[in-house]
């Protein structure tokens, strides 16, 4: 497959976006996404060459590199004895609030879905920013992460309950 270079810096700004999502340093998001390009430029990959796969695609590679970090991070930190640890997000907007919350406010939705995106366990994350976030086919996120499509939806049903509360509970505050 061949990438020219005015593709990647089209699509780069959406992979680092993907990428802060899932591992909220912006530092590791910039080297998860030059690793995932380095990836897709492998002679051994395989790509039907259609623009509009290509975005699925690439953040299909970014979220394996995504996963594979945080297997190597969650190894080294059980055999170090810590728990991991998540920073909160900067700028996740999963989905319209104003459609799912009357009472509050957008500024004030997005901050509990910010919050409680935290608090996910990491498969359920990413399958939250892949799926409804990214709006990236199930199948490909579920390759990308290495779990059967019914997995997927497992993960997204939990994701999504834990959202949901969090929106609730602060309807009631």
């Amino acid at each position: 497959m061949f990438l020219d270079p005015d593709l990647i810096r089209e699509m780069r700004p959406q992979l680092i976006r993907v990428a802060r999502r899932a591992v909220r340093d912006p530092a590791l998001a910039e080297d998860l996404v030059q690793e995932a390009l380095t990836s897709a430029l492998d002679p051994r990959t395989t790509h039907d060459g259609t623009r509009g796969s290509l975005r699925g695609y690439l953040v299909g590679i970014l979220l394996r590199k995504v996963v594979d970090h945080h297997r190597v991070t969650t190894r080294r930190k059980t055999q170090a004895g810590f728990d991991e640890t998540m920073d909160s997000p900067r700028d996740f907007a999963p989905f319209d609030p104003e459609r799912t919350l009357h009472p509050i406010d957008r500024a004030r939705a997005l901050s509990v879905v910010e919050q409680a995106l935290t608090t996910l366990p990491e498969l359920q994350r990413l399958a939250i920013v892949g799926c409804d976030v990214e709006g990236l086919e199930r199948d490909v996120v579920a390759r990308s992460l290495e779990v059967s499509e019914g997995h997927l939806r497992v993960l997204l049903h939990r994701g999504r309950h834990v959202l949901r509360k969090a929106l609730e509970d602060a309807r009631m505050r």
